[in-house]
């Protein structure tokens, strides 16, 4: 079999054309493969609708045939917080997924439950949990992004905002920069990924536990289709222009 050979060009963030070609094997070896490989990674979620520390996966999803299934360790929404804050002093940004579109600004590079006071304005009060926005697809993981950076408070030791580089250029936010609240944190992030090395022993024991409870017709499917080309542009361009923080 003749293997695939790569030729991009892509804009760096200083607008300036750049240039990386060779097979994927050398992708990976030359900018995917440090300390922390992807190989060694997997998925903290965040779904209300089902029971935490538990291994799932989707039915008929997968990336490559006959190879390891897509697997998402099912837990609370303040581990994937401490993964975070774990990974960052680790000198490694964070891969992570959320619904973009839901409480966020574009040109200030916002995401905050607060940005919009629907309430005021229509006289209704959104009270949907975050289990029922999945349960009625009223919200989903719609787009992946990387965290660099987060703000502690010294008094609580709690995080309350996060440095977020999204994978839209230098044109969208603050040169290609937003800041997520916690509070949007709790309600649209979903995903998290980090190595095995890095994560708490007790769910690296779920994830590598024979048991799994596979989901039909998830929702889970469509956001895997998703995220995948924003993430890798993201990710692709810190690697080669030397901006992996």
């Amino acid at each position: 079999m003749k293997e695939i050979y790569i030729n991009r060009f892509f804009n760096t963030w200083y607008g300036k054309v750049g240039r990386w070609e060779g097979t994927p094997l050398e992708f990976y070896k030359k900018l995917a493969v440090d300390k922390y490989s992807p190989a060694d990674s997997f998925s903290l979620i965040n779904d209300p609708r089902n029971e935490y520390s538990k291994l799932y996966t989707v039915d008929r999803l997968g990336n490559l045939w006959g190879k390891r299934p897509v697997l998402y360790v099912n837990t609370e929404i303040e581990n994937l917080k401490k993964a975070i804050v774990t990974m960052l002093k680790a000198g490694q940004p964070v891969f992570f997924g959320c619904d973009v579109g839901q409480f966020s600004d574009r040109t200030f590079g916002i995401m905050d439950t607060d940005l919009f006071q629907y309430e005021f304005a229509f006289d209704i009060s959104l009270s949907l949990t975050k289990a029922d926005r999945l349960r009625t697809g009223e919200s989903q993981m719609t787009h992946a992004m990387v965290i660099s950076g987060v703000h502690i408070d010294p008094t609580t030791n709690k995080i309350l905002r996060y440095k977020v580089e999204n994978s839209c250029g230098p044109d969208a936010g603050q040169k290609g920069f937003y800041v997520m609240s916690d509070k949007w944190f709790d309600q649209f992030v979903y995903q998290v990924v980090i190595p095995k090395s890095l994560a708490p022993k007790e769910l690296v024991k779920v994830y590598e536990s024979p048991e799994r409870t596979v989901l039909q017709w998830d929702l889970w499917r469509k956001v895997c289709r998703l995220k995948c080309g924003a993430v890798w542009q993201t990710l692709t361009i810190r690697f080669i222009v030397g901006l992996w923080v």
